[in-house]
């Protein structure tokens, strides 16, 4: 029997596969048919819907925002004076360029003006988490979309900044 599931505002799922291969162009939608149904463009997405923007996005931290993962690394997290991340050993905590240049453009895009962001993960190292948020800084030179009216080029935030929502849960991946 599976487990009872809660209807989620529209999420847009990311996996690491899309966040660290290289951006790929659609090809444009074919010519409307006499039909009234909606067009299709090569890459299957319908026409109608390329304008929508997701309500929410939601980022798994390890493995898909930073690595290594979290639990791999000794605690606690330190920041250097050149902004590298690191544990007591010097490894160093690092934002996947994907990652970087996703949550910049869904932050400082005009496209996605609309659009949330949240942060869920499973991880015992809360406190590093939160404090690696802070110190993960995205710049709008990371975005490739057209910047919002408010910010300029030179605009940055911390990975903290961008978040409305934060769930990280230790324990089981079946409660998470």
């Amino acid at each position: 029997q599976l487990p009872p599931f809660r209807l989620m505002p529209m999420m847009m799922l990311v996996n690491k596969t899309q966040l660290c291969a290289p951006r790929r162009r659609l090809a444009p939608a074919r010519a409307a048919s006499s039909s009234s149904s909606p067009t299709s463009s090569p890459s299957g997405i319908n026409s109608s819907s390329k304008n929508k923007t997701p309500k929410l996005v939601v980022f798994d931290l390890d493995g898909l925002i930073w690595e290594p993962e979290l639990y791999m690394m000794d605690m606690p997290l330190r920041r250097r004076e050149d902004g590298n991340v690191m544990d007591r050993f010097g490894d160093t905590l690092r934002l996947y360029d994907g990652a970087k240049r996703a949550l910049a453009e869904l932050h400082f895009s005009s496209r996605f003006r609309e659009t949330q962001i949240a942060y869920a993960s499973r991880t015992h190292q809360k406190k590093d988490a939160l404090r690696a948020f802070e110190w993960f800084e995205l710049s709008a030179r990371d975005s490739v979309e057209d910047l919002h009216d408010d910010y300029t080029e030179a605009s940055s935030v911390t990975m903290a900044d961008v978040a409305r929502y934060v769930e990280i849960r230790s324990g089981s991946k079946q409660q998470h």
